[in-house]
């Protein structure tokens, strides 16, 4: 742990104005806990899981589901879009 203070370059784990904060950071990459909000700065890669009601997998981003189901699939230029079951080409 070899940052000084809260937001500061390296490493950090403690109280900072009564308030208990973390802090990883470099020159162009951070994660901050602020004591209420998580911030990232840098990519985030992620092949499975979940972020605020939209489905992850390695080959798509899908949101709802049955008729009001949307998604996003990676290809050429600017990937497939697709609602229920309809596809539009990009």
């Amino acid at each position: 742990l070899n940052a000084t203070s809260y937001n500061s370059n390296g490493i950090y784990l403690g109280y900072d104005g009564g308030t208990a904060k973390f802090s990883i950071k470099s020159a162009s990459n951070s994660l901050l806990w602020n004591g209420s909000t998580l911030s990232l700065t840098g990519a985030v890669t992620a092949t499975s899981g979940n972020i605020g009601g939209w489905t992850i997998s390695s080959t798509q981003l899908t949101g709802g589901s049955g008729a009001t189901t949307i998604g996003l699939i990676p290809g050429n230029d600017c990937g497939t879009t697709w609602s229920r079951a309809m596809r539009f080409g990009w």
